[in-house]
């Protein structure tokens, strides 16, 4: 049988207690991880949501001023034809 001399046991004692403590730190470092993961994912669906919006709302536009320049091509086309039939 092996003796255990108290030096091992205070050792053994401050082992733990820095295991201890670097378990906590590595938890709570996780802990701070996945909860900025959580953020940044929250941000990227924000983002992307505002991406769709803005794609959506730029195809509005673009229809919207291709109709009006449509408009404008008309008129200019049937206010030439009036002048040319006046001629």
């Amino acid at each position: 049988m092996t003796d255990i001399h108290p030096q091992d046991i205070i050792k053994a004692s401050s082992l733990n207690i820095l295991l201890q403590k670097r378990l906590s730190a590595a938890l709570a470092e996780a802990a701070s991880a996945t909860d900025q993961l959580k953020a940044s994912n929250m941000e990227f669906f924000e983002l992307r949501e505002r991406l769709a919006y803005s794609a959506t709302e730029r195809a509005y536009l673009k229809a919207a001023v291709e109709g009006l320049d449509e408009q404008v091509r008309f008129r200019h086309l049937t206010h030439r034809i009036d002048e040319l039939n006046n001629e």
